[in-house]
């Protein structure tokens, strides 16, 4: 069962990277190669996408200086730039599970062969994390999130929305 689940959020993270027109490999694919410790996907070119703070969905008050302002959307949308930080991410490894402390000890080894590999990633658990895990967590080059990020960017710059950017596009 766990398996089966597994491979439908892999399938997920597919879709949801080809509907953006994004270039990566899956691990399958890395592996008919040879490549000896693969993430489920790794980007052909590195994506750029952006970041923001754990707690973002549970802030109840956005602290502006000595003044606080409830938490509302308009807020919220306000003070989202002062907030957020761009990653460069190599690959994605999606899991199909909800992490603690000791599930993500378990699986830090494998992150870290990706980093030395490929350089910095992003590690999804769908069914959310414990904030600690983060505290497990040396330095910035493992990227834990809960969800697939909704902005990517190519390394033009250009948005990955759904069209076809620009570099990839056959003139004839």
């Amino acid at each position: 069962m766990k398996e089966v689940l597994g491979r439908e959020y892999e399938e997920l993270l597919v879709t949801l990277l080809n509907e953006r027109h994004m270039c990566f490999e899956t691990e399958s694919q890395l592996r008919s190669r040879g490549k000896p410790k693969t993430p489920d996907v790794l980007f052909l070119i590195p994506m750029g996408t952006t970041i923001y703070p754990l707690d973002l969905p549970n802030l109840n008050k956005i602290h502006d200086g000595s003044k606080e302002q409830p938490n509302t959307a308009l807020n919220i949308t306000n003070n989202l730039d002062s907030i957020k930080k761009s990653a460069v991410i190599n690959w994605i490894d999606s899991k199909a599970m909800f992490a603690d402390v000791q599930t993500f000890k378990e699986n830090i080894d494998q992150f870290r062969a990706y980093n030395n590999r490929y350089g910095r990633g992003l590690v999804i658990y769908w069914h959310g994390f414990v904030k600690d895990v983060c505290s497990l967590l040396i330095d910035d080059m493992i990227i834990v999130r809960d969800r697939f990020p909704d902005n990517w960017m190519f390394p033009t710059g250009e948005p990955a929305d759904g069209r076809i950017p620009a570099f990839d596009e056959v003139l004839l």
